[in-house]
């Protein structure tokens, strides 16, 4: 057997090569034709036209200058109706002074003492015034300035004390030469009610009363009234001193009666042969006349108050004899030495 050979066949590998081949670009188309039509187009013409003229506006006056604003200006005080001032509720108002035809009128309309003396007081320093301007003569300082408005005079009057009076009464007597009259009844040494019935005799036969002698009356019944009232306050004075005695002596006598209580239960608790009761009661009515003898009896000689109960004492040599003045002695230096040491 011939062994044949077989060709060997070989793969060959064939690589593939992109060639870039120019393609063939078509033409572009023709533009279509275009045929020109001939267009008969209207012609413009321009047409003068007369136009309405549009009316001119109306001129617009000016606006007014304003007129400038006033200056501000701080209300005068003196001006009532522009300037008003409050406190409490009510208006302040200036005052204003002058003296009025019914100045003790004026006075007494016043309810209270300080008021009253107040009032008269600026009554009779204005009338001063007038009069020193009258005659040419310097005014003396006061040592009280007068108020401006009510407000102050309210502040015053309730702030019057005992320097207040002192100070007021200290000007009358620098403005009493200023006003006739006056100056007589503050030297005066009769009594108030004589100087108002003396006055009042002085003017029997006037038509009326000058300021200066209304300014004296009203004075002099306000040192009345001053007068009244002290009377009255020295009576409810001694009246409030009555009350506290008589009220002292109830509570000296509850504090007695207390202390007689004591005394007597202590001397019965003790069981001593006497009255207690009476004892004690001589006792402290010797003590109101006496204390110091009324105490040395007590605690020495106590039976001396009330005597011994003899019918009390134990019968001695087994109850046959009754007691005598020595045991009645016994029993007298024992209540004494118990009375010296007991407390109530």
């Amino acid at each position: 057997m011939v062994d044949s050979v077989q060709p060997v066949q070989k793969k060959v590998l064939v690589k593939k090569i992109k060639v870039l081949v120019k393609r063939p670009v078509a033409p572009a188309p023709a533009a279509p034709a275009v045929i020109t039509v001939p267009v008969k187009r209207p012609v413009m013409v321009k047409v003068p036209v007369k136009r309405t003229a549009a009316p001119a506006p109306a001129a617009v006056p000016p606006a007014p200058a304003r007129a400038p604003a006033p200056p501000i200006t701080p209300p005068n005080p003196s001006d009532r109706k522009k300037w008003r001032r409050f406190a409490g509720g009510k208006e302040i108002k200036p005052l204003i002074y002058e003296v009025p035809l019914d100045l003790i009128e004026r006075v007494n309309a016043r309810k209270r003492i300080p008021e009253k003396l107040f009032l008269l007081f600026i009554f009779a320093k204005t009338l001063a015034e007038q009069n020193a301007k009258r005659d040419g003569y310097k005014f003396p300082p006061m040592l009280i300035d007068l108020p401006k408005d009510t407000l102050e005079a309210a502040e015053m009057i309730d702030d019057v004390d005992e320097d207040i009076y002192d100070a007021l009464l200290s000007d009358f007597r620098e403005i009493a030469p200023f006003i006739p009259g006056l100056e007589r009844v503050m030297l005066s040494s009769d009594s108030v009610e004589d100087l108002i019935d003396d006055e009042v005799r002085r003017a029997r036969n006037q038509d009326a009363l000058t300021s200066a002698q209304q300014v004296v009356l009203a004075f002099l019944m306000i040192l009345a009234d001053m007068k009244m009232v002290q009377q009255n306050l020295e009576l409810h004075e001694i009246s409030k001193e009555q009350k506290n005695i008589v009220d002292d002596i109830q509570e000296l006598e509850a504090d007695e009666k207390a202390m007689k209580r004591d005394f007597i239960v202590a001397i019965q608790r003790k069981g001593f042969p006497v009255n207690a009761t009476k004892l004690v009661n001589n006792y402290f009515t010797l003590a109101k006349k006496d204390p110091e003898k009324a105490y040395q009896t007590l605690i020495t000689n106590p039976l001396y108050f009330s005597p011994i109960q003899m019918d009390k004492l134990p019968k001695k040599f087994f109850g046959l004899l009754p007691a005598g003045p020595k045991e009645a002695r016994a029993v007298n230096r024992r209540l004494a030495t118990f009375l010296k040491h007991l407390k109530v």
